[in-house]
């Protein structure tokens, strides 16, 4: 497959997956133009086949996922092998011990991608004192700052924007959203002395603005024209 540069596979359902692998091997098959690698949970095989992969991203199954923290250290396990790799991502329930993890795995990795699985994350700034330890960590992707665990709950229901105090509410949750987003990255940035610029959501860039020392002193929000922009410039860039 010449000029395969990007695989995306995702296996649904778990019971498909030896059936996978085995044609993959017995193929022996190599993919030495594949650079960026999307893989649904327990695909960890493939990384293998491609030696110059520079970009890891993990997402959730539709189907089944039995043994799912077995799966996500087998992932890793296998980017440590990963040569060239840059950025890794993956969507877990990140806890301070699982961040530890990755840590001792990918100690040297560029840009980290840290999506949230249902339930059991720890808040970001639990998390920071880990990431701070990446002695190469430039660029970090975190979830939108609703989902981060510091303190930002704005309404759900529509009706709350929609009635008569809708414009003071959305003001309110706006102001909030950009306090919040900015207390994290600068929080990050002054705990992760590379640190360059920070995603918070997939519409959100935060450069990070340091002095002389290289102390984090500010950030600049990144604007984005449209929305889409700022998803493609996410997706698309390799560090």
């Amino acid at each position: 497959m010449p000029q395969l540069e990007e695989l995306v596979l995702a296996i649904p359902e778990e019971g498909h997956l030896d059936v996978f692998e085995k044609q993959f091997k017995e193929a022996n098959l190599i993919l030495p133009d594949v650079h960026t690698l999307v893989l649904s949970r327990a695909c960890e095989f493939v990384v293998q086949l491609c030696p110059n992969v520079r970009r890891i991203s993990s997402k959730e199954s539709k189907g089944r996922q039995p043994d799912r923290t077995k799966h996500s250290i087998m992932l890793l396990e296998a980017a440590a092998k990963a040569t060239k790799l840059t950025r890794f991502g993956m969507v877990e329930a990140w806890d301070v011990a699982f961040t530890e993890v990755l840590l001792s795995t990918l100690p040297h990795v560029r840009w980290l991608d840290l999506e949230p699985s249902l339930g059991g994350c720890d808040p970001i700034l639990k998390l920071i004192p880990v990431l701070s330890r990446f002695p190469n960590l430039q660029h970090l992707g975190l979830a939108d700052a609703i989902l981060l665990g510091v303190g930002f709950n704005p309404p759900w229901c529509g009706n709350a924007y929609d009635g008569p105090d809708g414009a003071k509410v959305l003001e309110w949750v706006l102001k909030e959203q950009v306090e919040v987003e900015e207390l994290v990255a600068k929080t990050a940035g002054a705990a992760c002395s590379r640190l360059l610029d920070e995603w918070i959501g997939r519409r959100t860039l935060l450069s990070i603005v340091r002095d002389a020392k290289g102390n984090c002193v500010d950030v600049v929000r990144q604007a984005f024209d449209e929305p889409q922009k700022a998803i493609g410039i996410f997706w698309r860039f390799h560090p």
